[in-house]
């Protein structure tokens, strides 16, 4: 077994698909400007992420300034690695 590098986010191939899935969404509407601030992008997110990986996404995602959010969700995406 590979050892976690702590910028990874190491989920099942369910749960990876499903926070990319919110991740666009939640990019989507940044890029759009449906979402205009940091806490509603976090909220947004928050409702989104499967449960079982929501503290470690969000605590990964910190909190970016709104005009970054759309680039901290790239950083994001590119974070999580699919455990086989």
């Amino acid at each position: 077994m590979t050892p976690v590098v702590p910028d990874e986010l190491v989920m099942s191939p369910v749960q990876a698909r499903l926070t990319r899935q919110a991740i666009e969404l939640i990019r989507e509407d940044v890029l759009r400007g449906s979402i205009s601030t940091t806490e509603l992008a976090i909220q947004a997110l928050y409702a989104l992420l499967p449960s079982s990986v929501r503290q470690r996404v969000l605590q990964e995602l910190g909190t970016p300034d709104i005009e970054y959010m759309r680039d901290a969700l790239d950083i994001l995406d590119g974070k999580i690695i699919i455990q086989e």
